[in-house]
């Protein structure tokens, strides 16, 4: 009997917590603010507040301002890795966690996957959205239920750069970055780092001293992002 009690329980909260949702898209309500926004007046809005201030030359930079950087730099290095590296370079901003018994440095917030999504977000576009389904690595615009055109005025993403982005990032998907033709490799993707356990993809370099050839390795992503110290393997 508490069996079934609790069972019922569970689908009466699973009710709720929907019709809960259902009565957010029905009024339009902004939720779940992304990086560079906050929701004021059930609205979302760019978040100019000042946020951080840069050592170099002591320049306040608001998440709205920051954003806009990330995406700006995603589309001079047309890699996710690339503009990671410039952005950890830019603002140093680190944290630490532990994982596995190891000790792990992780910049700014994004992976170059977190990156991925950040850029389909619809929010960035002034769209207001929620999220329909989870599944696959990155959340695609399909998966998303979205309200076109709540909030143009603070949109930070164009819908021409949305598809310059989307194209990008489609071509890395068949290469080993944007304008490369380099094959990949069966263990890329596939190794783990000792230091801190991410992902090692496949490398190649000149032999150097005038040798002919290449040299091939795996290197850690986390190294790429220089947040970790284990270069190669």
């Amino acid at each position: 009997m508490l069996g079934a009690l609790a069972e019922m329980e569970s689908d009466r909260l699973s009710e709720r917590i929907g019709h809960g949702w259902q009565h957010l898209r029905n009024s339009q309500k902004a939720v779940n603010p992304p990086w560079g926004y906050t929701v004021i007046e059930n609205r979302h809005c760019l978040d100019h507040a000042p946020f951080l201030c840069l050592l170099e030359d002591r320049e306040e930079w608001s998440k709205a301002k920051m954003a806009r950087f990330v995406i700006d730099a995603f589309l001079r290095q047309k890699t996710t890795r690339k503009a990671l590296r410039e952005i950890n370079e830019k603002f140093g901003v680190a944290n630490f966690s532990r994982g596995r018994g190891r000790h792990t440095q992780h910049h700014f917030r994004f992976s170059p996957g977190g990156l991925t999504t950040y850029l389909h977000n619809p929010v960035l576009r002034g769209h207001l959205c929620y999220l329909r389904k989870r599944g696959g690595k990155t959340l695609t615009q399909d998966k998303w239920t979205i309200v076109y055109n709540t909030h143009p005025d603070q949109a930070l993403i164009t819908e021409q750069e949305y598809h310059l982005i989307c194209e990008i990032l489609n071509q890395n998907k068949l290469v080993r970055g944007y304008g490369t033709t380099a094959p990949k490799y069966p263990l890329s993707g596939l190794m783990r780092c000792a230091e801190c356990r991410a992902v090692m993809y496949s490398m190649s370099s000149g032999r150097g001293r005038g040798l002919p050839g290449k040299n091939y390795y795996y290197q850690c992503r986390q190294w790429r992002d220089r947040s970790c110290n284990q270069k190669t393997v």
